[in-house]
Parts: structure tokens; sequence; C-alpha cells
């Protein structure tokens, strides 16, 4: 029932259908400039692109296979979580939202500040993939030591 509504909600955020949307559209990219800027202009609204970014996509290819790949390890895992806990499956998709966020971010930062290289500071991101692969890796830890039964 998570990965549907979740599913509904990066249509919505892709085809801007609503006014939540529209609003969200102003903080559809996350880099490390904009994080480390809205902490130097105590501008921090921008701190939502953590999440936010997440819910946007480039075109409508990335958009489709983030969701192919979204409904291939998200509904099974979904299953075997509901199991445990109801809210535990939203808990692990906000947790890895976050942090895929905070790593991209401090990432770039990172390298920005080994290398010099402004591009590693200004490079925009945005897309689910980030919650995929971590959904993929619990997917597999899982399988690998049979929870699927």
């Amino acid at each position: 029932m998570i990965t549907e509504i979740l599913l509904v909600i990066l249509f919505l955020f892709y085809f801007q259908i609503d006014k939540i949307s529209e609003y969200f559209f102003q903080f559809r990219h996350l880099s490390s400039e904009i994080i480390i800027n809205c902490f130097n202009t105590s501008k921090y609204i921008d701190l939502i692109r953590i999440l936010t970014f997440n819910l946007f996509h480039i075109d409508i290819n990335h958009l489709l296979g983030n969701c192919i790949t979204f409904i291939g390890f998200g509904a099974p895992l979904e299953r075997v979580l509901n199991r445990i806990s109801y809210f535990l499956y939203f808990k692990i998709i906000l947790t890895l939202s976050i942090l895929s966020g905070v790593f991209y971010v401090l990432f770039n930062y990172l390298i920005y500040c080994i290398t010099g290289d402004v591009i590693h500071y200004n490079q925009l991101t945005c897309g689910f993939s980030g919650v995929l692969f971590g959904l993929q890796f619990i997917f597999y830890y899982l399988s690998l030591n049979d929870y699927y039964e």
C-alpha cells in the first residue's frame, strides 16, 4: 500500500497536478552549494531539499525507470516488513530519503574540498535512485538470510 501511494506521489510531483507539488517544485534540486549557502544566509527553508529532491525527476524515462525498480523491490519488501511492523517500511523509506540527501551533500562537499573543483560543489541532483539502492541492499540482505519464506 505504501509503495503504491509513493508511486502516485512521484507522478503527481512530476506532472505538477496539485498545488503542493507546484510549491515544492522550487525545491526540486539538491547540491552542496545550496545547502552550505542556506546555513551561511540563514535561509533554512532550503533544508527541505534534502527530502524533496527525491520526489522530482529529470524526465519521464528517469521517473519510469525508478518506478519499475521501486515496484520490483519495494512491493515484496513492504510485504515482509509489514509482518514485523506496519510503519517499519515507511520509516525505512523516510530514513533512506534523508540519508541519501545528507550523504550526497557531504560526499560532494568533501570531494570539492579535496580537489577544489567547483563542479562537485555546484552539481545538482534529483530522483529516487538513492532510496532505491538502499531498498535493493535491504532486499538482497533479507533474501540472503532467508527472511522471504
